[in-house]
């Protein structure tokens, strides 16, 4: 993750159950796109939307245990190539 943060997933199993459907979405900016995946598919993490690439894009989307989607994202230049260093725009 972009300057050395860390995703953590973990179930709680002290929320009361509901019937009003809880979702929190969050957006990870990530450098290596291709590895961030293959690590959480390894982890078993169930991935919800596939990849998708808009401008200047690429995202995809899991859910953490308890269902909360939550997307990751990195750029791409005009060439469709990753940008390495992220947003900071440098190749």
């Amino acid at each position: 993750m972009p300057g050395g943060g860390i995703l953590v997933l973990e179930q709680c199993d002290t929320v009361v159950p509901n019937n009003t459907k809880r979702e929190v979405a969050w957006l990870y900016a990530v450098d290596d796109f291709e590895k961030m995946i293959e690590r959480l598919r390894t982890w078993e993490i169930r991935e919800v939307r596939p990849i998708v690439e808009i401008p200047g894009k690429r995202c995809i989307t899991f859910a953490d245990p308890e269902g909360n989607p939550f997307t990751l994202y990195s750029d791409i230049s005009v060439d469709g190539d990753p940008v390495v260093g992220g947003r900071n725009g440098e190749r």
